[in-house]
């Protein structure tokens, strides 16, 4: 198939060099939020996270609700921390048809039609020097957030206790011998758990180190919050495993190295009910280690999604546990999906640890706040 010839094709606006990356930055990290038809939860998703980052890209596309406006509003209320931009070529990503598919596959990888492209476009308006992906459905625990970022902007070091760095380094070997071969020989998981996060969080202020960010999914049913457990459907949209964001959410330090290819992956099609699908993906990025859960994710409470998550809580209620109830339960006697689309069993094992070492009680107080029933019914509980 040929290449696109269209204006955008034809023109510099929307290709991007991803040599420039390379450029110095200033010391602080900058957030990347690609938004399209986001209206629902974009202003609560940029209140969470702006007072941690130095400022936050936002690139929208093809956006046909109120997305603008907020945007608009947004960057009028945070000044200079918000800068946006509208991408106006058409991408082609998910739920392809065959055509469009064997379309987008055939052009080169600088294409404006590339979702990684409009990733990247995002990543060249950047001006600091550290990187993370935001996205229009998370709430993040700000203070968590915060604490983080500061320490990538730190340009001080400090002192790193032995026996904090030990546990750190035992900690962390659990959790890839966990995640490998299902062995861990961890005790007081809690009490690890909190000495790792005490050193990384010195680690990142010292080497800044990668990590990567995670959090739960949530449904709002009854007036009250769930946790999907994960399920493959056939004739109803399949349950996704209770955590988002798993090793795809990192914050790093942008260079020409870092950058975002397409992707072609299956089970990400499968997952999402699509035929075909064309993402994208992180090169370059390297070694991150997991801090935990810092956010709450509302994509099954968005608009266009939540008829079909009523249908799924109807017919397989048995696949939902109530958010308190998730967090304090053990993750032995949490009933996950098994199959492997769904919830990979590495990832399984990964994150069945770390949800047995978080301490959630301020992550169940955050999730009290967003009684989303009653703040956002005019935008998806329409019946």
């Amino acid at each position: 198939m040929k290449k696109c010839s269209c204006a955008y094709c034809n023109g510099d606006i929307y290709k991007v060099d991803v040599n420039s990356f390379a450029r110095v930055r200033r010391r602080g990290v900058s957030g990347i939020l690609r938004v399209k038809n986001d209206a629902e939860f974009l202003a609560e998703s940029i209140d969470s996270c702006i007072d941690a980052l130095d400022e936050l890209i936002i690139v929208y596309n093809d956006c046909s609700d109120e997305s603008p406006a907020i945007i608009k509003k947004k960057a009028e209320q945070y000044g200079n921390k918000i800068h946006y931009y509208e991408y106006e070529p058409k991408i082609y990503a998910n739920n392809l048809t065959a055509d469009e598919f064997n379309f987008i596959k055939s052009q080169p990888q600088d294409s404006p039609h590339l979702l990684s492209n409009y990733y990247n476009f995002a990543l060249s308006k950047v001006n600091y020097e550290f990187v993370m992906k935001i996205d229009a459905d998370q709430i993040y625990l700000t203070n968590s957030l915060v604490e983080i970022c500061n320490a990538y902007r730190s340009d001080k070091k400090v002192f790193i206790n032995p026996w904090k760095l030990f546990c750190f380094v035992f900690f962390y070997f659990n959790l890839i011998a966990y995640k490998k071969c299902g062995i861990s020989i961890l005790c007081c998981k809690k009490y690890f758990f909190r000495q790792y996060k005490r050193c990384l969080l010195n680690l990142i202020n010292n080497y800044k180190i990668s990590i990567y960010l995670s959090g739960y999914n949530v449904s709002w049913f009854e007036k009250k919050w769930y946790v999907p457990l994960g399920q493959l459907n056939e004739k109803t949209p399949n349950i996704l495993c209770p955590y988002n964001g798993v090793t795809d959410h990192t914050i790093f330090r942008l260079t020409s190295e870092t950058y975002f290819t397409p992707a072609e992956i299956k089970e990400y099609a499968q997952l999402n009910s699509h035929k075909y699908s064309l993402i994208e993906t992180l090169c370059g990025l390297p070694i991150a280690v997991p801090y935990g859960f810092i956010w709450i994710h509302l994509n099954g409470v968005r608009r266009h999604i939540y008829d079909y998550q009523i249908s799924n809580w109807e017919l397989y209620r048995n696949r939902y546990m109530s958010f308190g109830e998730f967090i304090k339960t053990k993750s032995k006697n949490i009933p996950y999906s098994e199959d492997a689309i769904i919830f990979p069993k590495q990832n399984r094992l990964l994150y069945s640890l770390l949800h047995d070492s978080s301490d959630s009680s301020g992550m169940n107080r955050h999730i009290e706040k967003y009684h989303m029933a009653t703040e956002h019914s005019s935008f998806y509980l329409k019946k």
